[in-house]
């Protein structure tokens, strides 16, 4: 293999500040152009491509070959946005009658002061430890959706009895309901009447929270029974009608098997800058996103088996799944995609894969605050600075066997999974007495 790079840069410190300062004396009273003030920052754009040739390229293609080659692409973005036009007014008791006397700046004036003290980089929020977790746990969910189908037969026919179960309790629930309803207005009445009775001081509160006991009970009864009983039927009846209603050959064909998850991060960092007597507040808002996708392509024959999920792999994996809460687990650390992938897939040819990373740092500079010492600042400088450094790299990989890790992203914080969570904590305690 020969390595190749090929790189673009018009990056020049093209980015000025105008200064004037009026009046120059007592008997010259017009503005005075004290010209230019260049930039420390290289703005522009550049480019670089680091790949490697692999020898008749195109003729293996045309003959069905799959080549994955490593390849990096690092854009780097700087730019000024905005324009400035302030004073800095003082007064001049030198002259008879004193007069004002002012410094103006125009153009990119906070980009100038600001590349003195700082170089304008772009942060990385992410550290290199967390996306190769999230790299690993990545790669293992690729290799468990291997040979995939729309369903897992072997998992639904083994929880049957209770799927079946849980579609056919909404009565029992409705009963429970209704009897833990009645226990708590029977329970509320008697402490009533005692206290009519005996004149017997009770917490009519406590002794009220029964009904949002039993109301809570219902409702998280019924939450899990459509999702972990009514929602897998239908899926499953909606998978068993595509695979028999699909046209299937009988040679081996290619599929391709796909991946990704992102991570974003967000920081604000601020720093005062101080030039003589003047200070220069300046905040950086900066976001860095990593997103890393993989993809894998295998020859193998489909079949409906195939499809609905009646595979050597599933039945395999079916212990795991019937053990108690293991998707609770899963939630946590993919154990469920570690057992997948390291189940062998029977005439499943491996072709090859690769995993590509994508960094986007974006780095936004501003003037927060500007103070001259002794002097009246009428706006502080709204030009802004923008830097930006994009990055992706793809990697070719072997097939491997994954790794344990925990999950990036639990994913508490979105509604269905923190729903699944409060309702599986509500069941538990619902078991514990409040009377």
């Amino acid at each position: 293999m020969v390595t190749r790079t090929r790189s673009t840069n018009d990056m020049t410190k093209s980015v000025k500040r105008r200064y004037y300062s009026w009046p120059v004396s007592c008997s010259n009273l017009t503005e005075q152009d004290n010209g230019l003030a260049t930039c420390n920052t290289y703005f522009g754009r550049s480019k670089t491509i680091t790949d490697e040739v692999t020898p008749n390229f195109r003729k293996r293609s045309r003959a069905g070959e799959l080549i994955f080659n490593p390849l990096t692409v690092t854009s780097t973005y700087v730019f000024a946005g905005g324009s400035t036009d302030m004073k800095i007014i003082n007064t001049a008791t030198s002259c008879s009658p004193p007069i004002h006397t002012y410094t103006r700046l125009t153009g990119s004036v906070y980009a100038v002061w600001s590349s003195i003290f700082i170089n304008h980089t772009v942060l990385d929020l992410v550290p290199s430890e967390r996306i190769s977790n999230l790299t690993t746990e990545v790669w293992t969910g690729l290799l468990a959706e291997r040979q995939k189908g729309y369903a897992n037969f072997v998992e639904s026919f083994a929880e049957a009895e209770k799927t079946w179960r849980m579609v056919g309790s909404p009565l029992e629930n409705a009963r429970r309901f209704v009897r833990d309803f009645r226990r708590s207005h029977r329970q509320l009445k008697q402490s009533l009447l005692l206290k009519l009775t005996n004149g017997k001081a009770i917490d009519v509160v406590r002794r009220s929270r029964g009904y949002a006991r039993a109301l809570n009970n219902f409702a998280a009864a019924e939450w899990l029974r459509f999702r972990y009983g009514i929602k897998p039927l239908m899926a499953d009846v909606a998978a068993g009608i595509k695979a028999c209603s699909e046209v299937y050959d009988f040679g081996p064909k290619r599929y391709t098997s796909r991946n990704a998850k992102q991570i974003v991060s967000t920081s604000r960092v601020r720093t005062d800058l101080i030039d003589g007597s003047y200070t220069i507040g300046s905040t950086c808002a900066a976001t860095s996103s990593v997103s890393i996708r993989a993809m894998c392509v295998d020859s193998f024959r489909m079949t409906p088996f195939d499809k609905v999920g009646l595979t050597f792999h599933n039945l395999v994996g079916v212990a795991w799944e019937m053990t108690h809460y293991s998707f609770v687990v899963d939630w946590f650390a993919n154990v469920s995609d570690l057992i997948y992938a390291n189940i062998p897939r029977a005439n499943c040819v491996y072709l090859g894969g690769c995993t590509t990373t994508k960094w986007n740092n974006n780095s936004f500079y501003f003037c927060d605050k500007f103070l001259a010492t002794g002097s009246t600042v009428t706006s502080a400088p709204t030009d802004t600075v923008t830097a930006t450094n994009v990055t992706t790299v793809r990697i070719p990989r072997n097939l491997g066997h994954g790794g344990l890790v925990l999950r990036d992203d639990f994913r508490l914080d979105t509604w269905i999974r923190a729903s699944d969570a409060i309702a599986l904590l509500q069941q538990q305690l619902g078991r514990v007495s409040f009377n």
